[in-house]
């Protein structure tokens, strides 16, 4: 698989405009007490694997790994969307020809400035794409109302509203929007 994308780096300082996404592995803590360190690394390592060959397809820029999950960027909100339905796809891909371990990925989306420091991103527009990631279960794609604005018009998306939500540590209540993929 190719590496991730270094280039083109990550926004830096603010008023540089990105799409900030989280992918999390559903339940990663009782997939290595199920299967061992070794077997339930392999199955983290395919995630990986997985991310980081679409990340490369979609021109995203890997700020991060998390253990059992990234952190990405995107210069846009339709790389970034296209690339969460490939990684679901290539997933669910996998589960379907695997009668071994399955393995479920959620992901989070959100648009803002976020604040270069060093290697990392930070602020609001960040904790609230990881929040978002947190909210969703095993297969979901959830963007925020901000990159659902941006994406819906084109048509190359469908969405569904989840109603409003309270994040932990983000202000008032969020517009969540759930990506509609299928296997294509």
């Amino acid at each position: 698989m190719p590496e991730a994308s270094q280039s083109p780096e990550p926004p830096s300082g603010s008023g540089a405009t990105a799409t900030i996404m989280f992918t999390d592995i559903v339940g990663s803590t009782g997939i290595m007490e199920r299967l061992g360190d070794r077997e339930g690394r392999k199955l983290m390592s395919l995630h990986d694997e997985i991310v980081r060959h679409e990340l490369v397809a979609h021109d995203g820029v890997e700020v991060k790994a998390l253990g059992d999950g990234f952190m990405l960027t995107f210069r846009s909100v339709a790389r970034g969307l296209a690339c969460a339905v490939a990684i679901q796809r290539d997933i669910a891909l996998y589960n379907s020809r695997n009668t071994g371990a399955q393995i479920a990925v959620r992901i989070g989306l959100s648009v803002g400035e976020p604040i270069q420091d060093s290697e990392d991103l930070f602020g609001m527009s960040v904790i609230m794409a990881a929040r978002i990631s947190a909210s969703a279960k095993g297969g979901q794609i959830i963007a925020s109302q901000i990159a659902y604005a941006l994406a819906s018009s084109s048509g190359d998306f469908q969405f569904k509203s989840l109603g409003s939500a309270e994040l932990k540590g983000v202000p008032g209540r969020i517009e969540l929007y759930e990506v509609q993929w299928d296997m294509g």
